[in-house]
């Protein structure tokens, strides 16, 4: 729904930052980046988790797609690609979240690789900069619960873990969701028969 999109795009950008501030090790931070279109006072913010100790240089950035990075043609795709371009031209790491059931393909992870991967309902694509001739990828159908995928840090630094369903159950309530939503109206973007007649069960 564009009308709550963007509330929700906003707490879960806030949360993950927040989230990853509670369990990255020191030496690390993580903080907010931002694309400001051209026309319009427009902004889509992301997270950079960066590193103290090398001029705050970026190790990894965080995107959660919203419709105008999947919109054919769009000012808003243009430039998220050139961003996953430039990016994927670097040593950083790319984690890109795709909560959307529509759109163009967008995320590093090759269209055709994840056709085989079907179905599913959200993505999750990994790039580490030190290995962009492969990606990690969690596919998500309904009515499995969100992944826990990893965060790369530098060098020989673990990998963080961020549990996405646990982040968007905080957004949920912080959005306070189970108002604005109108359950009793069929989604925007129809579901399968099964996985409708589930999200049915679960409403009732």
């Amino acid at each position: 729904d564009p009308l709550i999109w963007p509330s929700v795009h906003h707490l879960l950008i806030s949360q993950i930052g927040t989230t990853l501030n509670r369990s990255l090790p020191p030496g690390y931070v993580a903080a907010f980046g931002e694309r400001v279109f051209v026309a319009g006072p427009d902004r889509e913010v992301f997270v950079e988790v960066r590193a103290l100790a090398d001029d705050q240089r970026v190790v990894t950035t965080i995107e959660v797609l919203s419709p105008r990075n999947k919109t054919a043609g769009s000012e808003g795709r243009k430039l998220y690609r050139q961003k996953q371009r430039e990016i994927l031209a670097s040593d950083t790491h790319l984690l890109e979240i795709d909560l959307l059931r529509s759109g163009q393909h967008t995320v590093a992870a090759p269209r055709e690789a994840l056709l085989r991967r079907r179905p599913y309902h959200y993505l999750v694509s990994l790039s580490r900069g030190n290995r962009r001739h492969e990606c990690e990828v969690w596919g998500n159908a309904l009515p499995s619960p969100l992944p826990r995928v990893r965060v790369p840090l530098s060098g020989t630094d673990p990998d963080v873990v961020l549990d996405l369903q646990e982040i968007f159950r905080s957004v949920y309530e912080a959005g306070a969701f189970a108002r604005v939503v109108d359950y009793s109206q069929p989604p925007a973007i129809a579901l399968g028969k099964a996985d409708a007649e589930w999200a049915e069960e679960l409403l009732r």
